[in-house]
């Protein structure tokens, strides 16, 4: 593989850090603030599965599911 089809992929990988916020587009503003909040949603879920798979947090019942 090559070295640029190395740092490709791995660019995949790495987050696409987009400031909406600053956007005068009122609908891209909205879209961005959700898509921010959603993957920081997802960060905590993906925290909570680690910590869960080192048996550092005893999930509950419902969690599990």
């Amino acid at each position: 593989m090559s070295a640029q089809a190395a740092q490709a992929k791995k660019g995949k990988k790495d987050k696409l850090n987009l400031n909406f916020s600053e956007l005068d587009d009122l609908f891209l503003n909205t879209k961005g603030k959700a898509l921010r909040n959603l993957r920081k949603k997802v960060e905590r879920y993906v925290d909570l599965d680690k910590n869960a798979r080192k048996g550092e947090l005893q999930p509950s019942a419902q969690q599990k599911e």
